[in-house]
């Protein structure tokens, strides 16, 4: 439904009603008792006669639906629960309007743009929405919030949140759901949910955390369920992200180290299409597939599998230019499609499944400008091979890739560390491409 711009306002917000979350219903009626398949502080706004109402509970079958007040250009908002610094609504702190919908039985509390430093107690059933949202997001709340630890659910949406250390801080065992959604999250040295012993589920959705100094984004050794989808997580290294229980990691950017563990037990987890900035380490009994990913860690080693569990990876590409293996461990990795960049080295302690994919799609190295890998046309039956990837102990391995003029044995018979090595034919007049490729040995 199309909202004209008197409308936006109508109802006490200045930018579109579709920024609210959930979006408000828009009907040509009031809400019935029998409309009860929505969520606690669903909004409901009858056009044939401008009202507005909430839903505050729903009980043996029957929604309870408390009007607000008539809404008329400039007049009240569509939530009890609205706040505003300079006294223009109902309330001056988010806190007062948490409790408020709380001791309600829960609500939406909708804030107005502002900086408010207050470090909440937040309620099962509630939500705190900014009323505005990308890429404006002008209400920032700054502080460390405690969570609720019922079995319900609570949402920060379309905020700017900051806090030097944590956004959520608890060492509680919550057994409810905590979703961050269409937010900046802006951590100095900390985490955005600081959470060891929670056992529920923990999300953050299409969100982004702004450069920081250590934001660990995730820190969970209790076995409860990550969602990250969408979203740009963390920064910085100090602070490893900690994942115990199953996750789903979809088209994020992870920018801190991730340590995947399983608290009990094996359980699979699934990462598609997302960049890795710096390394991932899998340990316990925990299992993973990697599909359609990216790591570019720089000179760090890329993956480190120590657990017993099974990590799949496939259509994934590694950069890694660290001295050493790019993937190392003592684990098992099943080995579909893979790009190397830079660094193809495979640590000897690792058990490699070449899978049916692997079969099929093949070990993907790529060539180019100070490669492990290439092609090299011999003159006049000698050729100088430049790559910064030689070491005294390489193994270099060769064969005739096109045969050209009278081709000969072919062989290595020098090395300048760091710099080239020079491939020889037994045959003056061999001129034929000779493809080689350096493997480090252990």
């Amino acid at each position: 439904m199309t909202i004209s711009p008197k409308e936006r306002k109508a109802y006490g917000f200045p930018t579109p009603l579709q920024k609210l979350n959930p979006a408000p219903i828009i009907a040509q009626r009031a809400p019935k008792t029998s409309d009860i398949s929505y969520r606690i502080g669903q909004v409901w706004i009858d056009k044939s006669n401008d009202d507005s109402y909430i839903l505050t509970s729903v009980s043996s079958g029957n929604a309870n639906w408390q009007p607000t007040s008539s809404n008329t250009a400039g007049s009240a908002p569509i939530s009890k629960y609205v706040v505003a610094k300079d006294g223009s609504a109902g309330y001056t702190t988010i806190q007062s309007a948490l409790d408020a919908a709380n001791a309600a039985g829960g609500g939406i509390v909708y804030v107005r743009p502002g900086f408010y430093v207050e470090n909440l107690t937040c309620y099962d059933d509630t939500q705190v929405v900014g009323t505005t949202a990308y890429p404006e997001f002008t209400t920032r709340i700054q502080g460390i919030h405690v969570p609720p630890t019922g079995l319900h659910e609570f949402t920060f949406a379309n905020l700017y949140l900051s806090s030097s250390t944590h956004i959520f801080n608890s060492t509680a065992a919550g057994a409810g759901t905590l979703t961050i959604k269409n937010c900046k999250i802006d951590v100095g040295n900390g985490y955005t949910y600081n959470l060891p012993n929670w056992t529920n589920t923990l999300q953050i959705i299409d969100s982004d955390s702004i450069p920081s100094v250590h934001n660990g984004c995730v820190n969970n050794t209790g076995g409860c369920v990550v969602r990250l989808i969408g979203s740009r997580c963390g920064d910085g290294t100090s602070n490893a992200m900690n994942i115990s229980g199953p996750f789903e990691i979809r088209e994020c950017e992870i920018r801190p180290p991730i340590i995947l563990r399983a608290n009990a037990g094996s359980t699979f987890r699934n990462i598609t299409n997302t960049k890795f900035l710096e390394d991932l380490t899998i340990i316990d009994t925990a299992q993973a597939h990697l599909m359609d990913c990216y790591f570019d860690v720089g000179n760090n080693y890329a993956i480190t599998n120590n657990s017993t569990g099974l990590l799949t990876i496939s259509e994934t590409t590694i950069d890694s230019t660290v001295v050493g293996d790019a993937l190392q461990g003592t684990g098992t990795i099943d080995l579909g499609s893979i790009t190397f960049i830079n660094n193809s080295n495979i640590a000897g302690t690792l058990t490699i499944n070449n899978s049916s994919r692997f079969a099929s799609s093949g070990l993907k190295i790529v060539e180019g400008t100070n490669a492990v890998m290439g092609i090299a046309t011999l003159v006049a039956g000698i050729v100088i091979v430049n790559t910064t990837k030689v070491t005294a102990n390489s193994r270099i391995f060769l064969t005739h890739q096109n045969n050209s003029g009278t081709p000969g044995f072919v062989s290595v018979i020098a090395r300048v560390v760091g710099t080239s090595f020079t491939i020889t034919s037994s045959n003056a007049a061999d001129t034929s491409n000779i493809a080689w490729q350096i493997i480090e040995p252990m």
